[in-house]
């Protein structure tokens, strides 16, 4: 009887087409390797009422809807978090009543608003949390609205909605509230907690201030730093003053199981993210920069690739032209990254054996499925 067969390791492996430097045959996809762009939804001073506005400079977001008053909410201050923290380019929709953030498409209205926005990859609502406290909404009202961010984040898959907790609330009241109040499960959306406090240039003081606005500034910060799959725990905080509630190691430790990612201080680096869990109870799903990545995947191969559904099925000249364009995305994603490496090592593999014969299946959901499980 013959035993295990174990692959010949003294004959070279094949390179992959971007790894030889040859060009992928059909149509050459634009790749993106980066998935930085922020979307707020809130309430402001001035500006027009729905529609995605797009700013790449906090000064071009104040010429259109104003530095904001006390009585508009934090959202100026969570878009001068993030780009101060390292954010180039967000989207921001007003609404007109903090109790329909949800919005709907048709109008261009609210959350809805972004569903004709392709490139954003977190969603940020600071305001919803500040009328919550302020006693605008009750926790039915915040929990709809937070929901609604889940909800939209779901139905287009390449974003994540970064949540705020109420604000002024203990470490162990915190978890509560996560587990038995609101209770959310999603591998697309990630809590941050507590408030921050920092500098406001309208008020002369300091305020505390959701902190998604700060957080999604460190994400864009890092994707650009260190790549896309990186997480941004350690990741220090520009323009921190203060936390409204200071959190120990043993209290950390209780809150990061429940999906709470704690920001806390460390000696030397000032006020740093130490969390980076989604809200999601699936172990393969459990860490943020997982989805985020995948949701990169996913939105250039949906994408990029959209060429395939025009070719009449499956072939072998078509799976191969295919298998060399999502090597030459990964390539590009890879360098000293998770995908390091040619097609002939271990960090990624493309199986090209057909299993269907519906193109929409394998140009997109085919391919992720197996990129998943490698990630």
């Amino acid at each position: 009887m013959s035993g295990p067969r174990f692959p010949d390791r003294s004959r070279p492996a094949p390179l992959c087409a971007a790894a030889e430097g040859r060009r992928p045959r059909g149509p050459r996809p634009s790749w993106i390797n980066e998935h930085s762009i922020a979307a707020f939804v809130g309430l402001t001073d001035k500006g027009p009422i729905g529609d995605a506005h797009l700013f790449s400079r906090e000064e071009q977001f104040v010429a259109v809807f104003g530095s904001g008053d006390r009585s508009a909410g934090p959202l100026a201050e969570a878009v001068h978090g993030f780009f101060l923290n390292g954010g180039r380019s967000c989207y921001v929709v007003r609404v007109e009543d903090g109790r329909d953030f949800a919005g709907n498409v048709a109008d261009r209205t609210g959350l809805g608003a972004l569903e004709a926005v392709p490139d954003v990859s977190a969603v940020c609502a600071p305001d919803v949390a500040w009328l919550h406290r302020t006693g605008v909404i009750d926790h039915h009202g915040m929990a709809a609205a937070q929901l609604a961010m889940i909800a939209h984040c779901e139905l287009m898959g390449d974003r994540v909605a970064i949540l705020d907790p109420p604000g002024g609330l203990g470490p162990f009241h915190v978890r509560e509230w996560r587990l038995e109040q609101a209770g959310y499960d999603s591998k697309y959306a990630a809590l941050y907690y507590p408030w921050l406090g920092v500098f406001s240039p309208r008020s002369g003081r300091s305020i505390v201030v959701p902190p998604c606005g700060h957080v999604a500034g460190a994400f864009a910060a890092v994707d650009r730093s260190l790549g896309p799959h990186a997480a941004a725990i350690g990741r220090p905080l520009a323009g921190v003053l203060s936390l409204e509630t200071v959190t120990g190691r043993a209290e950390r430790d209780l809150l990061h199981p429940s999906g709470v990612n704690v920001l806390g201080h460390e000696a030397g680096w000032g006020f740093t993210i130490q969390g980076g869990r989604s809200l999601s109870h699936e172990p393969e799903w459990r860490h943020l920069h997982r989805r985020r990545l995948i949701n990169l995947l996913e939105r250039n191969l949906k994408e990029g690739m959209s060429w395939v559904l025009a070719t009449g099925g499956p072939s072998v000249d078509l799976l191969v032209s295919v298998r060399e364009h999502v090597e030459a995305l990964l390539t590009l994603l890879g360098g000293a990254r998770p995908f390091a490496a040619t097609c002939s090592t271990t960090r990624f593999r493309c199986d090209a054996t057909p299993r269907t014969t519906r193109p929409s299946r394998w140009t997109r959901a085919w391919w992720l499925q197996r990129l998943t499980r490698l990630c």
